[in-house]
């Protein structure tokens, strides 16, 4: 926005125009939804291209353009300087830690970028082929390697928790679906608490059927996987 306003006039070529034609679109189909970020990746390359003409219109331009114009690059080349040993190059070059050489790179540079890594790798040796796990205030099944669902309210509808009455009646839906565990992240804040999304009767289902209907199979930190007690 920034290298935009620098610019002035100069208006984007007829192709970078193209590339922006769904945003409008877009933003009115997702703009309701609560992760809308997540469908605007579409637009990366529209953006991308936009910023780095931009700012090469401001280069070519007198006066204090210039200088904003290194200072908006230095800003976005930036996250470079916030690289650790971890950063993926090491695990695409298979190259060693110095702490840890015995330790596979990828599976290090996973245990040290992802929170859930570690635990997930104990939760798939625990799952047994035909198992089904509902992933309970979490999202991200990368790495999880199983058979699973989302269980949150609204991308899915298979679980219409508004019309589920208690936690007996919740765990018997889950089992006409195949699911045996529920996977948890009691301290997700984003997944936390929200009228519009897990709200106070979903929550009391869920608390319902783990204290009641399911029994505990490993935790770690947040997570915990719950194995469904059957023919409750």
């Amino acid at each position: 926005i920034a290298a935009a306003l620098a610019a002035g006039r100069r208006s984007l070529p007829p192709f970078m125009r193209f590339l922006w034609w769904p945003a409008l679109p877009l933003l009115l189909l997702v703009g309701p939804t609560r992760e809308v970020w997540r469908y605007l990746f579409v637009l990366t390359p529209a953006m991308s291209l936009s910023a780095a003409w931009w700012i090469a219109a401001i280069l070519e331009q007198k006066g204090w353009r210039r200088p904003l114009a290194a200072l908006l690059l230095a800003f976005g080349v930036s996250p470079i300087l916030r690289l650790t040993q971890n950063n993926q190059i090491f695990a695409v070059l298979g190259l060693k830690s110095l702490s840890q050489p015995d330790r596979d790179s990828r599976a290090l540079y996973l245990e040290r970028s992802l929170d859930y890594y570690r635990f997930y790798q104990d939760v798939k040796a625990r799952i047994k082929p035909g198992e089904r796990v509902l992933l309970f205030r979490e999202v991200r099944g990368y790495y999880l390697d199983v058979d699973y669902r989302w269980g949150e309210p609204f991308h899915q509808r298979d679980i219409v928790y508004k019309s589920i009455t208690d936690g007996k009646d919740l765990v018997r839906r889950l089992e006409s679906l195949g699911f045996t565990h529920v996977l948890v992240h009691d301290q997700e804040k984003w997944y936390g608490w929200d009228e519009s999304f897990y709200d106070s009767h979903t929550l009391e289902l869920m608390r319902q059927l783990l204290s009641q209907s399911a029994r505990l199979v490993v935790s770690d930190g947040p997570y915990a996987l719950y194995a469904l007690k059957r023919g409750l």
